[in-house]
């Protein structure tokens, strides 16, 4: 348990570390905030980023736009709204989820105990029929289950199914591998219950499956590399990494192999940085794209080359409890050891680490040189991080907000302040004091400026606040 605790904090913080990274990766552009949800008085309005009012609380509840549109409630239902403040989707919805590229999952009611999911577009056209019992939306891709306790199929948005058979339960969505081989790589990587990245559309084309073998097709499923691999990847600068004829090699979008089906094994996405992981005698070292061996194969498992170095990891005791990670430069040389319990890829001279795994423990920033950068110096620990700023959380001491190229001081928020959200558009939530009955928020820019206080009482009113204040 304490293991289990250790790694989902250490995911969730990773999620705010590499924001940007995973939004350019998926396709997707992370769009400026421009206007921040208030509530006054149990009522939820809109308020710009100099604190003026610019859509007047009238709804029970109200999410931050997302894409030009924001999810609110009225009356226990859900719909939409534009930033003029006018009803896209009319309150009607059992759940509403925000937009993610022009598309949303809603719950809708058809009586009593009885509700199904269905994907609709900003202006409200329905687009996949609400005729799901359950639905996890991925991008475009969608994981459907058509009646209670039957299979989940993958789905396009055109309603077409390209993996007709799967999982038995929501839960398996989590765990479903078709090779042992790469359940143990992705228990290396993850640590922690699998989470499926794999389905996503990656340049244009996503994996199919149909006789039990791998294939490709573009976004509305037409065939484009027909299925002849046992296993495939996602394509990553044109290239894709299959298994064939029980061989590991790469592929081109035309499903030529630019790389012979001819490896043990080799690494999920590739080249990276002109290097790819390959594992010979079930060691692993890196080829180069002559395929000459450049770093010889002498590691227990290896993540991808990033920002000149790439993770290493060993394994004394052949358990997930006895891993240690460090890094490894371009010429195979520890320029960190392994005796890391966690590890993630540098990005910028930076990467996070986790030392110990005892309850508690903290993930930290290094640099290349094994030194922590923020806690040294700062005596904060980092709770999010983009390419434009560092939010560091110093208990007693309050905030301080870095510029992240710099590393130097952007704002000091202090007591009595005690929660503070992450810059968006310039600005920052904050929350004063709460308890059950009364609550005390705001927004404030990055010079420290409060735009916006206001003090909720009430049960309900305060309970709506929680992400403010917690």
């Amino acid at each position: 348990m304490k293991r289990l605790k250790l790694i989902l904090f250490t995911m969730l913080l990773i999620c705010c570390f590499f924001q940007s990274a995973l939004a350019e990766e998926s396709g997707e552009t992370l769009k400026s905030v421009s206007y921040f949800p208030v509530g006054i008085n149990g009522k939820w309005g809109f308020i710009d980023r100099f604190g003026k009012i610019v859509i007047k609380p009238a709804f029970d509840w109200a999410d931050e736009f997302i894409g030009g549109l924001a999810v609110v409630r009225r009356n226990g239902k859900w719909g939409y709204i534009d930033q003029q403040g006018k009803i896209v989707v009319e309150p009607v919805l059992d759940s509403a989820m925000a937009f993610e590229n022009e598309i949303a999952l809603v719950k809708i009611s058809h009586g009593p105990r009885k509700s199904q999911y269905g994907v609709i577009s900003s202006s409200g056209q329905l687009l996949l029929k609400e005729e799901f019992t359950d639905m996890q939306q991925t991008g475009r891709v969608f994981f459907v289950q058509e009646k209670q306790g039957g299979d989940y199929a993958i789905m396009l948005l055109n309603g077409k199914v390209i993996t007709p058979y799967y999982y038995k339960s929501r839960n398996a969505l989590l765990s479903v591998v078709h090779d042992e081989d790469e359940r143990n790589e992705r228990e290396f990587i993850v640590g922690a219950p699998i989470i499926i990245d794999e389905i996503f559309f990656s340049e244009g084309l996503i994996e199919y499956v149909e006789n039990g073998l791998y294939g490709y097709v573009n976004d509305k499923g037409d065939v484009v590399i027909p299925a002849k691999f046992e296993f495939g990847y996602p394509f990553n600068n044109g290239e894709a990494v299959v298994k064939y004829s029980g061989r590991w090699g790469i592929i081109d979008k035309k499903g030529a192999f630019v790389i012979a089906p001819k490896y043990e094994r080799l690494q999920k996405k590739g080249f990276s940085e002109g290097l790819c992981g390959v594992r010979v005698g079930g060691k692993w070292g890196f080829i180069d794209r002559k395929e000459q061996l450049v770093i010889k194969p002498q590691f227990w498992r290896v993540e991808t080359f990033s920002d000149g170095a790439a993770i290493y990891a060993v394994n004394t005791k052949r358990s997930n409890n006895y891993i240690k990670y460090g890094y490894i430069d371009r010429t195979g040389k520890p320029f960190i050891k392994a005796t890391m319990v966690y590890a993630e890829p540098y990005r910028n001279g930076l990467a996070m680490v986790t030392r110990t795994a005892s309850e508690g423990s903290d993930p930290y920033i290094i640099d290349k040189k094994n030194h922590e950068v923020f806690w040294a110096k700062f005596k904060g620990m980092v709770q999010s991080m983009d390419d434009n700023y560092v939010l560091l959380n110093r208990d007693e001491n309050g905030y301080l907000l870095l510029d992240r190229k710099s590393l130097k001081p952007v704002v000091e928020v202090n007591p009595p302040i005690r929660f503070v959200g992450y810059p968006q558009n310039g600005i920052m939530s904050f929350c004063i004091e709460s308890s059950k009955d009364s609550a005390t928020y705001g927004y404030m820019n990055v010079a420290g400026e409060t735009i916006f206080r206001h003090t909720e009482t009430g049960k309900e009113n305060v309970r709506k606040l929680a992400s403010f204040c917690h």
